[in-house]
């Protein structure tokens, strides 16, 4: 039996993530002034170069705007923040259902799904039709919730690189941390078997050199999902 390293976080990463928290519990409004780096550092107990490290990483995720001689505010991380942002956002909300959130993630999935896979039925080849085959059988014949989510995020990853697309394979890893928490609270509610039905039918349907009606299959799995979470779960109950 393997067991893993288990690695403390360093005391830049909670400084980080406080301060993530505060702002997105509005604590810390956007456009407020943070104090000085030294009155941080003394109120937060740890030295000035852990607060200037955070600081930065802060602002170049987009929570933080560090203007010279005048001092470190909250950004509009809604409009001005990067990917990174929706995993902490994810992070804090703490695998709590939040059905807001979970349309806008599924309307982004949308939207960039059924393209890649309109685009994978026109320009898949016959090895990434192979692959798509592949997970499936690797998703049908493998054990435990956590194992089936990564399958299943695999075969999402193949379905992109088959869109011939060499942005959406980014796109889709910027979303990776969404598919797995996702999967993983359907397949704890038994969905699995539904979902390999769905993904099964698409691939035969991009293998046929089908464009639309595989986008049209993305709509039925993105509105199958929407349905699905909404049945299951209810507003602030915990989903993994």
């Amino acid at each position: 039996m393997a067991f893993k390293e288990l690695i403390s976080p360093t005391l830049k990463e909670l400084f980080v993530k406080e301060i993530e928290s505060m702002i997105l519990s509005k604590e810390l409004k956007i456009g407020e002034k943070l104090p000085p780096e030294r009155e941080l550092a003394e109120k937060m107990n740890v030295s000035q170069a852990v607060i200037n490290g955070g600081i930065i990483e802060l602002a170049n995720k987009g929570f933080l705007k560090v203007i010279p001689r005048k001092g470190t505010y909250v950004a509009d991380y809604k409009h001005e923040g990067t990917f990174e942002i929706l995993q902490s956002i994810l992070e804090y909300n703490g695998g709590h259902f939040d059905p807001c959130l979970l349309n806008s993630l599924l309307e982004t999935r949308q939207c960039i799904e059924c393209s890649a896979a309109a685009l994978a039925a026109q320009k898949a080849s016959l090895e990434d039709i192979r692959k798509l085959r592949a997970k499936l059988d690797e998703l049908e014949h493998t054990q435990g919730v956590k194992q089936q989510s990564k399958v299943a995020t695999d075969f999402y990853r193949e379905l992109h690189i088959a869109s011939g697309n060499i942005i959406y394979p980014l796109i889709f890893h910027a979303f990776e941390y969404v598919y797995l928490s996702m999967l993983e609270a359907m397949y704890k509610r038994g969905f699995l078997g539904e979902e390999i039905n769905l993904l099964h039918k698409l691939t035969d349907l991009i293998e046929q050199k089908k464009p639309k009606e595989a986008a049209d299959c993305v709509s039925e799995l993105v509105k199958w999902v929407r349905n699905t979470m909404q049945k299951s779960f209810t507003p602030g109950q915990r989903i993994i």
